[in-house]
């Protein structure tokens, strides 16, 4: 299922955030203490949707005979204990509970709650409509997360079906801010060709955006397609194989591919009237050199490390918990972000000079 590591490891650092001897004895002021709970309640928060969703992942490939069952997670084993729990109408008639070892337990339904439902509303206006297409997308209602949604087409129109829960949302904070890295050094080179253009370059500004497209298609497609179908993949300066998914390797596939990339963004360029189909050549084999440069740095400088618990050569900065240990010759700030950002810069230069 999904990792909770990162949810708990910040529930930990804001647990740990208590614990200085001024806080956690009561000898301080009484603000420090107030600050103290919303502390507690976060990390409890965190840790309870993890446990949560770690419960579904487990329940969700458990075979459960018709008409449903019950998921229970008991941290002590053989205690006593009564059972409350919200279940399905159809269960108001049975008395008995049938257990996995096939023993039974008594069981009682106390009251029956009719169900909400949302009903369709005519005349709604396009503010409106797009404001529930907002709550599709943010997966949140009000102040409740969305725990499942069914998708049901009748014709011309779709039925979404939305259950909603009482529980926060866990927001992985590192992975939040890796996409937002993605992002940056993927599409700064091309903004940098706006920059040109803006600054009175109109025509070195769109060679150095195309450049920058160009090398962005070149190396996702390369990246993509050789992966899934290129076979073991090769050094990109010394041609001995490598792990299938490793920096610094190319195949066939993935070469063939590249070209393909690297024609989209100044073909398309062309055909829109934006600048005369030579120009859709160069930016191409621009694209393509900057990208065989990502796979060149990726094969030596880019940063990898050797984890100390499995063994295995990784590019992050964390495995099973440990900071692997740096591989010589390698550099610790040149990541695959940092990589991608400097050979998009290059396939942007290399477009407007080549061209």
């Amino acid at each position: 299922g999904a990792d909770g590591t990162p949810a708990l490891r910040h529930a930990w650092r804001t647990l740990l955030e208590n614990s200085p001897h001024d806080s956690i004895c009561g000898c301080s002021v009484d603000q420090t203490h107030i600050e103290m709970f919303p502390r507690y309640d976060r990390a409890e928060q965190l840790a309870q949707q993890v446990a949560k969703e770690s419960i579904w992942h487990i329940a969700g490939r458990t075979s459960v005979p018709a008409p449903g069952g019950l998921a229970v997670f008991r941290p002590v084993a053989n205690a006593a204990a009564v059972l409350r729990a919200d279940v399905p109408g159809e269960w108001a008639g049975a008395d008995r509970l049938l257990l996995p070892d096939g023993s039974s337990v008594d069981l009682s339904v106390v009251s029956l709650v009719e169900p909400e439902t949302l009903v369709h509303q005519t005349g709604l206006t396009p503010w409106q409509a797009m404001r529930h297409l907002d709550f599709l997308r943010e997966q949140r209602y009000d102040n409740h997360n969305i725990e499942a949604m069914d998708w049901e087409l009748d014709g011309r129109h779709l039925k979404v079906t939305t259950t909603v829960g009482p529980d926060l949302t866990v927001v992985d904070e590192e992975s939040v801010r890796h996409e937002v890295r993605q992002v940056a050094a993927n599409g700064l080179p091309a903004l940098g060709g706006i920059a040109f253009a803006l600054l009175g370059h109109p025509h070195l500004g769109a060679l150095a955006f195309a450049g920058g497209l160009a090398t962005l298609g070149a190396d996702t497609l390369a990246t993509e397609i050789g992966t899934r179908y290129g076979g073991t993949p090769r050094h990109a300066l010394t041609s001995r194989p490598l792990v299938r998914g490793e920096s610094g390797g190319v195949t066939f596939a993935g070469l063939a591919a590249s070209a393909g990339g690297a024609l989209l963004a100044p073909s398309a360029f062309a055909a829109c009237g934006a600048a005369p189909f030579t120009f859709v050549g160069p930016v191409a084999v621009a694209g393509v050199l900057a990208a065989y440069l990502d796979s060149a740095l990726g094969a030596t400088l880019q940063r990898k490390g050797r984890c100390g618990v499995c063994g295995a050569v990784v590019e992050g900065r964390d495995c099973h918990g440990a900071r692997p240990a740096p591989l010589p010759g390698r550099l610790g700030l040149l990541d695959n972000d940092a990589v991608n950002l400097w050979t998009g810069v290059a396939g942007a230069l290399l477009a407007a000079g080549i061209a």
